[in-house]
Parts: structure tokens; C-alpha cells; sequence
């Protein structure tokens, strides 16, 4: 009988391996650098929407708890713009604090919003003052912005003659 010779392989083919390939890898990189790029802004915004939402809900708030107080101490009571938390300021604008004031009493302190952040009201009114029978304030429309760096998204909070209060969402040219 003829037997064939027994073939061995002297260096067997290594498996296949799994995993990427150097080309893959960076191809996988560049994609995803380029969705993150892309999503980063929106995330800012979103961000930003967020801050000035508090800004006027902290400003809202203050607003409810003045009124309320009114009605349930029968007295005036009033909100204004503080930069020291005791006294109401002469100048500037509601974004270096505000107070709730009952006479000299103050029944609630908000400290300054962050650097760059504007919270002005359209008439420039600096106080606001609760009726006891809880209506009768003079109505106001401030704006919550971003001046630095500059943004168009806003937040605007309207007070009516009844305290009633309303925000919404919206975009400004400038922020003063």
C-alpha cells in the first residue's frame, strides 16, 4: 500500500481575531466627536432655559408669598429689588436680589443671580406693592436674560393688576 505522507502544518493559521481595525476605530471616533460637537449647543440652551425658568419661578414665588401676606396680615406688603437684602435699591435691576417687605420687616431675602444673567422689569420699576385685599399692584413684565455671554433665549414673567402671575418662554435681539 502506498501511504501518502502525512502533512503537517508547521505553523498552524493563527484564528480570526475580533475587535476594530485601526481605519474602523478612527472612522468610530470621528463620528462620535462630530454628533458630540453638534449636541453640545443644544445642551447649553437647554441648560440656560432651565436657569432662567428658576430666575422667574424664584421672582414668581416671591410675588405669591407678598401677596399672600398682604391679604393674611391686612397690611401693604412689597417686593423690591435689594442688593444688600434689608433696603430696597434706588438703581439698577432685580438681578442683584429682591426682598419681601412687611413695613421694615423683611420676610424674605433673594440673593443675586449668577454674573451675566439680567432680570430687568420693562417700565424700570424697582417695587411692587401688595394691596391687602390682594389685588390692585401695578402690573409689570420682566425679562430674564443672559447678557454675557450674549443669548436670545429669555424668560419673560408678567404680573396683572391682580397678582396673577404668567411666564413664558421666549427670544430677545439683545439682552439689556
Amino acid at each position: 500500500m502506498n501511504a501518502l505522507p502525512c502533512r503537517r502544518q508547521l505553523h498552524p493559521a493563527p484564528p480570526m481575531a475580533g475587535g476594530f481595525t485601526l481605519v474602523e476605530l478612527l472612522v468610530a471616533l470621528t463620528v462620535g466627536i462630530i454628533l458630540l460637537a453638534a449636541a453640545i449647543p443644544s445642551f447649553s440652551d437647554n441648560l440656560l432655559a432651565v436657569r432662567l425658568g428658576n430666575h422667574t419661578s424664584a421672582l414668581a414665588g416671591a410675588l405669591q408669598k407678598a401677596r399672600s401676606e398682604a391679604i393674611k396680615r391686612n397690611t401693604v406688603i412689597g417686593v423690591c429689588a435689594s442688593a444688600n437684602g434689608s433696603d430696597c435699591a434706588v438703581t439698577g435691576g432685580w438681578e442683584q436680589g429682591w426682598i419681601v417687605l412687611a413695613g421694615s420687616t423683611v420676610l424674605e431675602y433673594q440673593q443675586a443671580l449668577p454674573n451675566g444673567h439680567r432680570l430687568g422689569e420693562r417700565d424700570g420699576t424697582l417695587r411692587l406693592n401688595f394691596q391687602p385685599t390682594g389685588v390692585g399692584v401695578t402690573p409689570a413684565q420682566f425679562t430674564a436674560c443672559r447678557a454675557t455671554p450674549q443669548s436670545r433665549l429669555a424668560r419673560t414673567l408678567s404680573v396683572s393688576t391682580t397678582g396673577l402671575t404668567t411666564a413664558i418662554s421666549t427670544t430677545v435681539d439683545s439682552c439689556p
